[in-house]
């Protein structure tokens, strides 16, 4: 089907409970910096108003003062943004976790984030954090993964145990589908997994006897670990565990399996140059919650993707967003957080 043939604009009129519209319009870019950056010493995150203040602090050729002009490029901008500082000084780097969390001590007056990076792992860490907040998080992928349908996945869990003093005879287990795997030692090594009452589990148990770290890999079907305890050196305790991870999925699919829904992903051939979602974020979050559609948007500087229906309809179905040419117009399609829906800030 042609894009032109798919587009249908339906108003919706609902009674929506009052927000507080406070800090909705003011934007987040949270960017890497060393030291060469005087300007942020002694800053986690400083207000801007205009391009050329940021540019006497960053630079002209910094990726922040680049991620501002597409945030400021279009008619309608933000009357001011937010710079956040990650740290990227040798030997004092840190994670976007880590740089985010500051920043939100540092000022929390700001409704959506965008980071420099569009590393698979460092967008599913921030989206983590965003999904507790009321806030939102915009970013891009340039990744082919995205629209390739037959993906190489391996999902892996971790679980953690404390191996300190282990005598023999001491166990460690898990629970998978209902079924206990324990591992015994032997008073020098630990031993295999063993299933009880059977060995329906086909996938791989790691345990470092150094770290006490266990690492569960399974090839292609998800599994979760639902309980784990431990009996070592005469302390029965349970166990926490984490949560499935998908080695080898796109990110928007990874988004998705987790619902969040505070993550907005645009799929972009040139996301890592053009910072799409900037500009889509600069053009839309001025205006009122829930008084504008982030579909069918133009984004001032950034180069469409020029996309085959089969690919629309895989990024469609895995949360993502995209810009393409629809006779002769750019325009953004969807406008919805990676779990599916459109919410908090736009109605589509």
């Amino acid at each position: 089907m042609a894009q032109i043939d798919s587009i249908v604009q339906v108003q919706i009129t609902r009674q929506t409970a009052q927000v507080d519209i406070t800090s909705f319009d003011i934007p987040l870019l949270l960017v890497e910096m060393d030291d060469s950056i005087t300007a942020f010493a002694s800053d986690r995150v400083k207000t801007y108003t205009s391009l050329e203040a940021l540019e006497a602090d960053l630079g002209s050729s910094h990726t922040g003062y680049v991620m501002a002009t597409k945030l400021l490029g279009g008619d309608v901008k933000p009357n001011q943004f937010k710079v956040g500082k990650v740290n990227r000084q040798t030997g004092d780097e840190e994670s976007y976790v880590e740089a985010l969390n500051e920043a939100i001590d540092a000022d929390d007056t700001w409704y959506a984030v965008i980071t420099e990076s569009h590393l698979d792992d460092d967008i599913f860490a921030v989206a983590g954090v965003i999904q507790a907040m009321r806030k939102l998080y915009f970013t891009s992928t340039s990744s082919q993964l995205a629209y390739t349908s037959a993906q190489t996945v391996v999902y892996t869990s971790t679980v953690q145990y404390d191996l300190n003093g282990a005598v023999n005879g001491d166990t460690v287990q898990l629970t998978i589908a209902g079924e206990t795997y324990t591992s015994t030692f032997d008073g020098a090594d630990w031993g295999n997994f063993i299933g009880t009452p059977t060995q329906t589990f086909a996938g791989a148990f790691a345990l470092n006897d150094a770290t006490g770290l266990l690492t569960i890999t399974n090839n292609f079907v998800d599994f979760v670990v639902t309980e784990a305890a431990q009996d070592v050196n005469g302390v029965v305790a349970v166990v926490d565990t984490e949560a499935t991870d998908p080695i080898g999925m796109d990110i928007g699919q990874r988004l998705k399996l987790r619902n969040m829904t505070r993550t907005i992903v645009m799929f972009s051939n040139t996301a890592d140059a053009d910072f799409p979602e900037a500009a889509w974020v600069g053009g839309n979050l001025p205006y009122t919650p829930g008084n504008i559609t982030w579909e069918y948007k133009s984004l001032p500087g950034v180069t469409v993707s020029r996309l085959t229906d089969t690919q629309i309809f895989i990024l469609e179905n895995r949360g993502y967003n995209y810009y393409i040419p629809v006779k002769g117009v750019n325009i953004t399609r969807r406008g919805k957080v990676a779990e599916g829906e459109c919410r908090y800030h736009a109605d589509c």
